[in-house]
Formats: C-alpha cells, structure tokens, sequence
C-alpha cells in the first residue's frame, strides 16, 4: 500500500484525546490582512520556465 489509511501525526492525536475540532478561530485584524490576490496568473509569472532538471538547479553550480 502506498498511501496508508492513517499518519502517525492522526494516532498521535488520537491518542493525546483530541477527537473533536477547535472552535472556528477570529477574523484576522485588517493591518494582518494580505493585500494582494494570490491568482494562479501570479503564481505562474514567479515560477521558472517549464525544463528538466539540471546541473543550474544546484547550489553547487548555481553561480556559473
């Protein structure tokens, strides 16, 4: 099996009682709210060009 029916984190707790949700938590203050929409448009436009894996990837060789 790959994927097993339980992580050790779930047992843990399990076994530590917890077995019902936390309370909905508040509403973050305004001043903590993130002020610009995180678009799958944004997200694209920060990752590398589509490629293979290569020797630049690495720190080793990163500067050259």
């Amino acid at each position: 099996m790959t994927v097993p029916l339980v992580a050790k984190a779930q047992v843990r707790m399990l076994a530590e009682g917890v077995v019902e949700a936390a309370p909905p938590a508040a509403s973050v203050p305004d001043d903590l709210m993130p002020r610009r929409r995180f678009t799958a448009e944004r997200i694209r436009s920060a990752l590398p060009e589509p490629g293979g894996f290569g020797l630049r990837d690495l720190r080793l060789f990163a500067g050259r």
